[in-house]
This record gives structure tokens, C-alpha cells and sequence, in this order.
């Protein structure tokens, strides 16, 4: 959360809001970690100076940027939960998270003999519903 901007580094921090937050990408070469976002800040009409964003960072991060109001009065900067409308952690949200996460890193393809052919397999069995059953989840 950016309050008058004078704590959070343009180039180290996480302070573009996209799920997650994330570090700038950036159009010059050289980064200076001791800039800081009140830089980028019009505090007079406080709005955020056009023509620096467009010098240093890509028209995609320029509208995430835009989209974040900064405070009419000198305040600190802070952190949020993004995850949340509130801006508040909840378990329900931090479980979410979590899920979305491992849901992404476990969708990789799968690789290997395809078990179509002996999931109809396991429904001709000549034995009881139960262990059809059984032997059907087993394959999957």
C-alpha cells in the first residue's frame, strides 16, 4: 500500500499491485535501489507524474501503477492482503492462496500410458460392486 511513498523502493519491493505483488520491470538499464516511489509522485497535485512512468516502466505495469490512488495526506506505506476486499488476511484467503498455488505447481502434463482402456476394464469384472469400485479408484 503506497501512502506518500518515501519507504518503499521502486526497484526492490513488491509494490505493483497484481496477484502477487510484484518488483517493477523496468525500460532502463540501470536501477538505483535507493529510489523510492514518492519520486514518481506529483505532491502538489497528487497525481502520478505521466511522463517518469512512462520513461521507466512498460505500458502494462503503467496501468497497474495508475490504478493506485496515492493518499492526499503524507501517510506511511504499508502492506495489504490483495487476496481480500478488505485488504485483511483471513484463513479462508490465506487457504485459497495456498490451494491456487499448489493446484499450478502439481498441473504439470502427464506423462505416461493413458488408463482409459482399464477404467472399462475394471467395470467388467466378474466380482462384487464394492471391489469394481475399489479397483476403479485404484487405476485413477
Amino acid at each position: 500500500m503506497i501512502g506518500a511513498g518515501f519507504e518503499t523502493s521502486i526497484w526492490t519491493e513488491p509494490w505493483i499491485p497484481d496477484t502477487p505483488a510484484q518488483t517493477p520491470k523496468s525500460l532502463i538499464e540501470e536501477r538505483d535501489p535507493l529510489v523510492f516511489v514518492n519520486t514518481l509522485i506529483d505532491f502538489d497535485t497528487k497525481r502520478w507524474k505521466m511522463d517518469c512512468l512512462r520513461d521507466l516502466f512498460p505500458p502494462e505495469e503503467i496501468n497497474l501503477i495508475v490504478g493506485i490512488k496515492p493518499n492526499r495526506i503524507a501517510s506511511e506505506d504499508g502492506y495489504c492482503w490483495t487476496l481480500t476486499n478488505s485488504g485483511n488476511y483471513s484463513i479462508k484467503s490465506g487457504y485459497w492462496a495456498m490451494t491456487d498455488l499448489f493446484r499450478h505447481a502439481c498441473d504439470l502434463p502427464f506423462q505416461g500410458p493413458s488408463v482409459t482402456a482399464l477404467h472399462a476394464q475394471a467395470w467388467n469384472l466378474k466380482t462384487t460392486r464394492k471391489l469394481k469400485h475399489f479397483v476403479w479408484q485404484c487405476i485413477t
